[in-house]
């Protein structure tokens, strides 16, 4: 009985020292993943300036939020309070997370090697990619965007293009400068960055210096969703039949916000009091003529 016991206790021990020693070649496994810089960099101290970031960046992410609406409601000099309300809840987290990701993939493939080759140096670490193919990348996204400016805009818009161009290209090497910076900046570089990328540098981009440039990239996912961006339609009052041709500068859960063909000038209506439709021309001459018809 008590070799048997003695005999159960030692297998008791070797279970566990197996188990400790495959839980320590997993955690050695992970450390040789994780690139020698960060951790070094892994102390009570960084910690609580990483957890500090954490809360910054969460914080001004959740700004960011409603950010593409007022950049494109502030260029328009409109502001739906009833989107902003219970009923358009779902529908800026939707259209924030398309927009988002439109942002970051156009940033990656316009300028993602770039940053990364330009923050790698500085710190002057080995890279985590293939510099060459990131940068190849780049540069054909690059010359691909240029010839389209070039080929396909009109005249009147070259110069609008142009200024596009300029400001999506800043924008992205911005975003992946901090990207970069994530991978391999300390942490106090890392809040640095996001204070004055997200909180100052950026906000300047879209506000003052480029906003209408800002307020088109907006519009590129409204106009997927066909709420708004500048989409040919048409407002028909219920009472008279009046009809207004225009662009579709946003859809509201109460209002449709049109400008008008005539005079361009952005009216606000109800939608109880007017039928909608995605039109370039009003359909009352058809209906006058048919009534005249009739008559």
């Amino acid at each position: 009985m008590g070799k048997n016991k003695k005999s159960k206790k030692q297998n008791k021990i070797l279970k566990i020292s197996r188990f400790e020693t495959i839980i320590s070649d997993i955690y050695n496994d992970l450390l040789k993943i994780v690139p020698k810089h960060i951790r070094e960099n892994i102390t009570p101290t960084n910690m609580i300036y990483r957890i500090i970031s954490i809360l910054i960046f969460g914080f001004i992410m959740s700004l960011y939020l409603y950010l593409p609406f007022i950049v494109y409601m502030g260029h328009y000099h409109i502001f739906p309070y009833d989107f902003f309300g219970e009923q358009g809840v779902l529908a800026i987290n939707i259209f924030s997370f398309f927009i988002i990701l439109f942002i970051l993939t156009m940033s990656i493939l316009f300028t993602g090697g770039i940053s990364n080759i330009i923050v790698s140096r500085y710190y002057k670490i080995k890279s985590f990619s293939n510099d060459t193919i990131m940068l190849i990348m780049n540069i054909c996204f690059i010359v691909f965007l240029g010839i389209s400016i070039l080929t396909l805009s009109i005249p009147a818009e070259f110069m609008k293009n142009i200024s596009w161009f300029i400001f999506a290209f800043i924008l992205s090497l911005l975003i992946t400068l901090h990207m970069g910076m994530l991978y391999y900046a300390n942490v106090k570089t890392q809040i640095f960055s996001v204070i004055s990328i997200f909180g100052f540098a950026i906000p300047l981009l879209v506000f003052i210096l480029f906003n209408s440039s800002a307020a088109s990239l907006v519009s590129i996912t409204l106009k997927k969703f066909g709420v708004g961006g500048e989409i040919e339609a048409t407002v028909t009052r219920i009472s008279d039949s009046d009809c207004t041709e225009g662009y579709l500068i946003f859809l509201s859960p109460n209002s449709i916000y049109l400008k008008s063909k005539q005079n361009n000038i952005i009216m606000n209506v109800n939608k109880k009091d007017y039928n909608f439709a995605f039109s370039s021309i009003c359909k009352r001459d058809n209906q006058d003529s048919d009534n005249n018809t009739t008559k």
